[in-house]
């Protein structure tokens, strides 16, 4: 299927308009990015990222390793070790 688009002016910069159909035909759904490649032939390859889901903190916690969390317990015990003191004396 071909469609015809104008670019056209849109803020500072320049737009595009995607009719309903090749969003459909392509499933592109709003707030899903889009990446753009031009070919040496001038062809312009797409490519649609799904819109990311809507993170809480216990989604963004759950790729942490437990190892990186540090509570306040864990830095009262491994603050001051005279280890560190001596690794940082020469800096």
């Amino acid at each position: 299927m071909a469609i015809t688009a104008i670019v056209t002016k849109w803020g500072n910069g320049n737009g595009i308009h995607i009719p309903n159909e090749i969003l459909h035909k392509a499933s592109i759904e709003l707030n899903d990015t889009l990446s753009f490649e031009v070919e040496n032939d001038g062809c312009i390859v797409l490519t649609k990222y799904p819109a990311p889901q809507k993170r809480t903190l216990e989604y963004l916690l759950k790729s942490v390793p437990e190892t990186i969390i540090l509570s306040e317990k864990s830095l009262a015990e491994h603050w001051d070790m005279p280890e560190e003191d001596e690794a940082w004396a020469d800096l």
